[in-house]
């Protein structure tokens, strides 16, 4: 609770509890209350902000809290066992948009919605630079996965890759991100 210009103003977190003036043992006895409670603050109305898209042909190294909607193309699953004789299940895929492709890794449960022909928007993916110099677009353990159809429409852009969307070829250099080279500095 803070004054400002003559008014107290009183602001309560999420944690805060607001109780009647009666029951209030804190405050004297004579005290008499005039506030409003601003609803527009109210947090458990707000919506979440509409995510960032980012297209596949802007994609640079080391970029992080990425936003995609891609169209899978080819998926190779393989299990691979860990040091201490567990074994996890990661994806290598390579997905894109109408504009370019890219190759992406998932691990473990995200691995189950990676299938040839799948539309999916991949939530907080970031690139990371394999053998220094190609990139890769990684879904781990703090990203989301969901199938487009899946996805509130409010969210997504415009233009969303469709069954129809044609994916630039793997071959081609200019156009498969995972392909450049890049030169760290």
């Amino acid at each position: 609770m803070y004054s400002g210009g003559g008014k107290a103003r009183l602001e309560a977190s999420q944690f805060s509890t607001i109780t009647p003036a009666g029951e209030c043992s804190v405050l004297p006895k004579d005290t008499e209350l005039n506030f409003d409670i601003n609803k527009g603050n109210d947090r458990s109305t707000r919506k979440p902000p509409k995510p960032q898209w980012a297209k596949i042909a802007e994609l640079e190294p080391e970029a992080k809290c990425l936003n995609v909607l891609v169209k899978v193309q080819n998926v190779e699953i393989t299990e691979r066992e860990r040091m201490d004789g567990s074994s996890s299940r990661v994806a290598e895929a390579y997905v894109g948009d109408a504009e370019a492709g890219v190759k992406l890794v998932a691990r473990n449960e995200h691995v189950d919605l990676i299938k040839e022909g799948a539309l999916l928007a991949l939530f907080n993916a970031h690139i990371t630079m394999f053998s220094n110099t190609f990139i890769r677009l990684i879904v781990d353990r703090w990203s989301s996965v969901k199938a487009i159809a899946d996805v509130d429409a409010n969210l997504l852009p415009e233009v969303v890759p469709n069954a129809e969307t044609k994916i630039p070829d793997a071959s081609h250099p200019k156009q498969n991100r995972s392909m450049i080279e890049w030169v760290q500095q």
